[in-house]
């Protein structure tokens, strides 16, 4: 009886079908595109801000002499904060808020009060804008525990919580007009800052970026780890032949085990796209 040829003796290179050799190229683009973004996203860090929808968006960190500037887009329009030493102005759209100064003010941190412990330990700030005081009190920067509690991010001078989103704020268009707050019906109409954003501004930001590099690295592990299976699947499917059969290298792979091998390929593919677009949803606070 003549033997036929073991099934995997052709290099895995030469063996290439033209579906794999796509596999192949689409596998190394994304390694090579992703890689590019990973080192983009994690120079470019940026300010996380919550929009009037509740959604987040990273406003970019850039730098022009002294003046820092995160710029980005929030509630479908662009915005940016200017930051120049102790002031910072806020524009969203055609909308100009600010300027705003922020000063350190021992003397505005809310007294300490045993049964209420959250207020204790944050620094004194005073924020005016065109001269008017509108926040004085106690300010804690971001994601900072105090006395084993989650500290409140501003509380005024008497200790009581500041509401970030109070209406009577207002704007001044790039052409003059005054956009302000008087009901609490066009409340929403106006993008006003977060005074705790203005005030971190100064003090110094908590800085966050897309993605992280364990995500990335991940992503890539698994890229490379599909590209070896696009390359060696033949290999894999003869070494469990020889496992399960005698005389197994005479063997050959039923048309349903091929099959499902193509596409375990094609799976793998998709898996290692969305493990490469996941990270870039996240927004990672950079420590």
């Amino acid at each position: 009886m003549e033997k036929r040829e073991p099934w995997e003796k052709k290099s895995p290179f030469s063996a290439l079908s033209v579906y794999q050799r796509i596999l192949l190229l689409l596998l190394i683009v994304m390694i090579a595109a992703f890689t590019g973004l990973a080192f983009w996203f994690q120079s470019h860090p940026g300010l996380v801000c919550v929009g009037m929808d509740g959604k987040k968006a990273l406003l970019v960190r850039t730098q022009a002499g002294e003046t820092v500037r995160y710029s980005g887009k929030l509630d479908g329009q662009s915005a940016e904060f200017s930051v120049t030493g102790d002031t910072v102005t806020y524009r969203w759209g055609e909308e100009t808020y600010g300027p705003y100064q922020v000063k350190r003010d021992p003397t505005a941190r809310p007294p300490y009060d045993p049964e209420d412990p959250w207020p204790s330990g944050q620094i004194g700030v005073e924020v005016r804008r065109e001269g008017t005081v509108v926040f004085r009190g106690g300010y804690a920067s971001p994601g900072r525990m105090l006395n084993d509690y989650w500290s409140r991010g501003l509380v005024w001078e008497d200790g009581t919580d500041y509401d970030d989103w109070t209406p009577g704020i207002y704007a001044t268009t790039s052409t003059g007009e005054i956009v302000g707050v008087t009901t609490s019906a066009d409340y929403h109409t106006v993008h006003q800052p977060q005074l705790y954003n203005v005030i971190q501004l100064v003090m110094g930001p908590r800085l966050s970026q897309r993605g992280s590099w364990t995500d990335y690295v991940k992503a890539t592990a698994l890229a490379l780890f599909t590209v070896l299976y696009v390359l060696f699947y033949k290999q894999l499917l003869q070494a469990r032949m020889n496992w399960l059969v005698k005389d197994g290298e005479q063997a050959q792979p039923s048309d349903i085990s091929v099959a499902a091998a193509l596409v375990g390929m094609l799976l793998l593919t998709g898996a290692t796209l969305f493990s490469y677009l996941l990270p870039l949803t996240k927004l990672t606070p950079v420590w």
